[in-house]
């Protein structure tokens, strides 16, 4: 899930401090972060799976190397000695076999999301992209919203779409759905949450604004019955609020607290962190949903700096069920994706980005708030059966594998839905794939009890090719928004616009299908401001 982090030695200086204005501290440069050897998109070992593609870490491009937008070899999805997935006709289907095959999925956490607002804020302000790539797109999925019908109560639904591609009538798009159930603000569970709250000068004026806009915003929908602390941190901790039982929403207390909040000092994100999880766990109510809510730049520069350190404050609450929530904030060119990215994956919660105040009102206030807060399924895992003649030539998903203890399940908020995207290509003999049946199976453990759960659906390709494919459209929409922010690097500098200029095509020609969809005009918005670039 990380993209791997090499100490630079402009993250040596922060050891002694904040940096100068305009120090490019965090930023994952093409040597470390970007494209290399371990990181979980651009691998240069081989394997199956998860990676896409590859890199020599050559410094000339953001995410990639040898001449393509995402891989190695001059093919388009993988490398020549990956057993799947890749492109092309002939190869892909060497792959493909006479009989079903069984692939798990992960899409990653239901509300990892940060990579759409933090890439969409560099892009919006001009900033270099250099070192914050590759965009996520499973993040993008996450971020914006599907027409997906809320499930039952205490179950999930799975839901498959599929379409063909219109420039190869053997390649398909298929999008997978997991929808939880509806949750509201009065039905919820009593809230014992805890603020940690990054006060270092790094914040800067725009990252403070971002984190007392996010704790403003989730106070206005707290009622009785909540218990709220909060710690803030730079080199030393202080707690503004213990344990305080609000007396509603916009609690006057609260307000009191947050309105404390200014930066100053170096960053000891991991005796924050600490203290935090010791108020979580002074306060644990097994009835209540317990959240810690680490507000950072992600910034680690004072007292112990190890990822895995830090990491493990957030896995050690698992036990607990006290679940991490990371709420990155700017300022965006030297944000630490890398570290929250980090400890929210091993805190099991919610991993969302700040890029502007409005944002946090968005994120924190109705169903949205719930499914960045609450939990409705743990170990959340797709099983995608594929039938005989078919292959995986290219994905969108986190972890894929056919042997399930390589895929991480992950937990699934209410209100919510985990989207899962893969390209398929028909290697059959013309005519008998019509009635091929896909298997799509969501498992996952119910909360309390721990039971074993699954929803299942069997349907064939004739049946899939006729029945609705919204989702598969705005799906596509968005990863032409990746493919285009990932992939221009590679291609010359002067092919670089026309590149660009075709999937803003691409995601014009979706959105005149769907006008009223306000995610796909804001895509194409941002899409319209990166073409200006080139």
């Amino acid at each position: 899930m990380t993209r791997t982090h090499l100490l630079s030695l402009a993250a040596l200086a922060l050891l002694f401090g904040c940096p100068a204005s305009g120090e490019d501290s965090y930023i994952r440069d093409d040597d470390d972060y970007a494209a290399d050897d371990d990181d979980a998109w651009y691998d240069d070992d081989d394997d199956a799976t998860p990676p896409i593609g590859d890199d020599d870490d050559d410094g000339e491009d953001p995410v990639s190397d040898d001449d393509d937008a995402t891989a190695d070899d001059d093919d388009a999805t993988a490398d020549d000695d990956d057993a799947t997935p890749e492109d092309g006709d002939d190869v892909t289907c060497l792959g493909a076999v006479e009989e079903p095959t069984l692939w798990y999925l992960s899409a990653d956490d239901s509300n990892s999301q940060a990579d759409a607002a933090h890439i969409r804020q560099l892009i919006a302000e001009g900033m270099s992209l250099s070192g914050h790539l590759p965009l996520r797109p499973w993040e993008l999925f996450n971020y914006y919203d599907w027409d997906y019908a809320d499930a039952p109560q205490n179950e999930l639904v799975v839901d498959a779409q599929l379409r063909a591609d219109p420039a190869d009538p053997e390649l398909y798009d298929l999008v997978v759905g997991i929808t939880s159930a509806a949750m509201s603000n009065t039905t919820r569970p009593d809230f014992n949450l805890v603020f940690a709250v990054d006060t270092s000068c790094s914040m800067g004026p725009a990252g403070m604004d971002a984190a007392r806009e996010t704790l403003v915003a989730l106070s206005s929908q707290l009622r009785s019955g909540d218990v709220v602390s909060v710690v803030d941190w730079d080199d030393s901790v202080t707690i503004p609020l213990s344990n305080h039982a609000v007396s509603g929403p916009d609690d006057s207390t609260l307000a009191a607290a947050i309105a404390t909040l200014v930066d100053d000092g170096s960053t000891d994100l991991e005796l924050g962190l600490s203290e935090a999880y010791s108020l979580a766990l002074a306060s644990h109510d097994p009835e209540k949903l317990n959240r810690v809510i680490l507000v950072s730049d992600g910034g680690a520069n004072t007292g112990i700096t190890s990822r895995e350190l830090i990491a493990q404050h957030a896995a050690d609450g698992e036990a607990e069920q006290i679940y991490l929530v990371g709420v990155g904030t700017p300022p965006a060119d030297i944000y630490n994706d890398d570290l929250m990215n980090t400890v929210t994956d091993l805190g099991k919660g919610a991993y969302i980005y700040i890029d502007e105040p409005q944002e946090a009102w968005r994120q924190f206030t109705g169903e949205r708030m719930l499914s960045n807060l609450g939990l409705s399924a743990k170990n959340v895992r797709l099983e995608l059966t594929l039938p005989p003649g078919f292959a995986i030539e290219r994905f969108y998903v986190e972890e894929i594998s056919q042997n399930p203890d390589e895929v991480e399940p992950q937990h699934l908020g209410p209100n919510d839905s985990m989207v899962y995207v893969v390209t398929l290509r028909d290697c059959s003999a013309d005519g008998e794939s019509g009635l091929g049946e896909f298997g799509v199976t969501a498992t996952w453990e119910a909360l309390g009890s721990g039971d074993a759960l699954f929803d299942r659906e069997v349907i064939t390709l004739d049946e899939l090719l006729v029945a609705n494919a919204r989702a598969v459209y705005k799906a596509r929409a968005l990863m032409a928004y990746a493919d285009a922010v990932n992939g221009v690097w590679a291609e010359a500098s002067g092919q670089r616009r026309a590149f660009v200029d075709g999937h803003w095509d691409d995601v014009n020609g979706i959105l005149q299908s769907f006008p009223d969809d306000e995610d796909l005009q804001e895509v194409l918005f941002v899409l319209g401001q990166f073409r200006t670039r080139f």
